[in-house]
């Protein structure tokens, strides 16, 4: 493998197909595990809450802030660490992190312990998203790139479907099973036992991450000598705006309508809750994964067709699809209508997250990577997470002034929030195909060097 005299590996050179699809399989298997781990909660609010005796405020801090805000403040830090250090190393350790604070989250006994291993699970978590993002990247090539990172992308769809799915049944079982004894750990209710059986599981993924391959860095030098992150954000604010910002609002719509979702089906179409979870989890995986994958290739078979511009062709159209199945879902009238909604916000609910992903690192120079895509982390979560459930739900209690708008507010939110998205979207095209001959450029010449 050629390489530069500044030891970066030349950008016309890449690891073997089979190093990086394995890399990504093992990176898409953490992702599952830390959606799992950081969604669980969201689906065994009714059990929590009676046996913590919580407000719903108390746990709308549990649901979001708890995770997000420590998410986003470790974000920077994080992607500064794998922008100069192993990136393995720094998930691996993370990944370790957070599994241990899951499984936390089981032995908590008061709402305070419950909120601190929220918090410790969003500081883990941190070290996933920014040095996966740069790993990948130096693995594929941009011709390949966004497929690479949908397939990443599955983890979101697997693990978020796969916590609809268990916490479905735990609630159920919830309701007619007491506390159970566990060897060593002592007597737990079974929303304590999900939080330790889907948390250990992760420190052997912790140990598989050590065997991925270290891929070498594929950065231009130059470009990062002549400025640092906030330079390049700077220089480049309106594309990266535009993908930040859209893409952001794309997420802040789907984390709210996917956190109250249950609730609404459960609420004002009477669905049991097993039912609830088996919807949303199967849409979810079947649709989601296969929506993600789609849309993934689509857009790399556009960028090798000479559209470099494909997230700004694709991503309007995904924004119309969301904002369909928010309408779809949450003003329906009968079962049929609503279940056709859920399973076309399935469909749509992450596809673009690969595409933003690939899009960002494009447009970075190699040694940033690490720290725009904390950045890209941070608007996601603090956005979407922190804000999107809450938007609703004001909307639901100040607005409409009736529990029973969720789906009303569902509705409402996605029109607005996904409008705007689409014409920040819209309006960032230029600014980002100049961004991606700029740095084209600093390839080559560090190449030429």
């Amino acid at each position: 493998m050629e390489e530069t005299s500044t030891g970066v590996q030349r950008a016309e050179n890449y690891p073997r197909a089979s190093q990086g699809w394995f890399a990504v399989g093992v990176l898409s298997a953490l992702y599952a595990c830390s959606f799992i781990d950081r969604q669980i909660i969201a689906l065994m609010v009714v059990p929590i809450q009676r046996d913590l005796a919580l407000s719903d405020t108390q746990m709308s801090l549990l649901l979001g802030p708890a995770f997000a805000i420590f998410f986003a403040l470790m974000g920077l830090p994080m992607g500064a660490l794998v922008d100069r250090v192993s990136r393995k190393g720094v998930i691996a350790t993370g990944v370790a992190a957070w599994s241990l604070f899951t499984a936390g989250c089981g032995l908590s006994s008061s709402y305070a312990q419950l909120f601190l291993m929220r918090m410790g699970v969003g500081v883990g978590e941190a070290t996933l998203g920014p040095g996966a993002y740069s790993m990948i990247t130096d693995y594929f090539r941009a011709s390949h790139l966004s497929r690479a990172m949908s397939v990443f992308g599955l983890g979101v769809v697997f693990g978020s479907g796969l916590a609809s799915i268990i916490g479905g049944y735990v609630i159920e079982a919830s309701m007619s099973v007491g506390a159970v004894a566990v060897p060593l750990l002592g007597v737990l209710r079974p929303w304590q036992v999900v939080f330790v059986s889907v948390g250990l599981p992760g420190l052997l993924l912790a140990a598989l991450m050590m065997a991925v391959r270290e891929p070498p860095r594929r950065a231009p030098v130059a470009a990062v000598e002549a400025g640092g992150l906030w330079r390049q954000l700077s220089r480049r604010r309106h594309a990266y705006l535009a993908l930040m910002g859209g893409f952001g609002l794309f997420s802040l719509f789907g984390y709210g309508a996917g956190a109250w979702l249950p609730t609404y089906l459960m609420r004002s179409h009477g669905f049991p809750v097993h039912q609830v979870g088996l919807l949303i989890g199967l849409g979810t995986i079947i649709l989601g994964a296969s929506g993600t994958l789609f849309w993934g290739a689509f857009n790399d078979r556009l960028v090798s067709r000479g559209r470099r511009d494909a997230p700004f062709v694709l991503g309007p159209v995904i924004g119309l699809g969301l904002g369909v199945a928010g309408v779809t879902m949450g003003l329906a009238s009968s079962h049929a209508l609503v279940i056709a909604g859920v399973l076309l916000f399935a469909l749509f609910g992450a596809v673009w997250s690969g595409i933003t992903a690939a899009s960002l690192q494009l447009m970075t120079p190699g040694r940033l990577r690490g720290r725009v895509s904390a950045v890209y982390l941070i608007v996601n979560n603090a956005v979407g997470l922190g804000v999107g459930p809450l938007l609703i739900a004001l909307v639901t209690d100040r607005l409409f002034g009736d529990p029973l708008a969720v789906g009303k507010s569902i509705a409402l939110v996605g029109g607005v929030v996904l409008s705007i998205a689409i014409l920040l979207l819209m309006s960032g095209r230029k600014a980002y195909l100049a961004a991606l001959d700029e740095e084209a450029g600093a390839a080559v010449e560090a190449i030429r060097a």
